[in-house]
């Protein structure tokens, strides 16, 4: 597998730690030892004393290696933008070769933007992860045609509605209090990325 750091970034609730969670997965059932991977969610108020130093984070995967008996070689970084000058952490572990394999997530839409770029330029593959799309979500929907579609014409015209409204946040499609839900990612979103990251 290439070594660069693999980069999800993408607005907040899109899917980022659903994927890190099937990478894990994907890991242990092609006999990766568990204990070799660290996954640090980052939004998490219990790892806020790490948001003040990016070295932080090498107690932890000290603190794992103590815990587990074994060092670790796949790291996982969620929210990563909540870390001051976490850059500088992923670009020491990447070329010490600290770990195997870096994963990272990161809500804000400047996180490749400045110094990240230029202090991992060439090091990192990054995908944007968004919601879901019209053709997923009538996938989603079990219809997986052109007949199919005219065949579900009203169920299909509901779910562009429901769409329109909500777009296409995959636990909102679930949800049975779909306004509220979208009120609280509208909230987080604005007050916590938006004004809060650039004050």
């Amino acid at each position: 597998s290439i070594r660069q750091v693999i980069v999800l970034s993408g607005i907040r609730r899109s899917g980022k730690t659903t994927i890190f969670q099937l990478l894990i997965n994907h890991l242990i059932d092609n006999n990766t030892n568990p204990k070799e991977i660290l996954y640090i969610n980052l939004d998490d108020p219990f790892f806020s004393d790490i948001a003040k130093e990016a070295k932080t984070l090498y107690k932890l995967l000290e603190e794992s290696k103590i815990i587990t008996g074994v060092d670790v070689k796949y790291l996982f970084l969620d929210e990563i933008q909540n870390v001051n000058e976490w850059e500088k952490f992923v670009k020491a572990v990447y070329d010490n070769k600290v770990v195997e394999k870096i994963f990272i997530t990161g809500s804000n839409s400047k996180l490749l933007d400045g110094e990240f770029a230029t202090l991992l330029s060439g090091r990192f593959i990054n995908t944007t992860i968004y919601p879901f799309s019209f053709s997923e979500i009538i996938k989603y929907h079990n219809i997986n045609s052109y007949f199919e579609l005219l065949e579900n014409k009203t169920k299909v015209l509901n779910i562009v509605d429901s769409m329109l409204e909500f777009g296409g946040f995959f636990e909102i499609m679930q949800s049975e209090v779909k306004r509220e839900l979208i009120l609280s990612y509208y909230d987080t979103i604005i007050f916590k990325d938006c004004i809060g990251n650039n004050k």
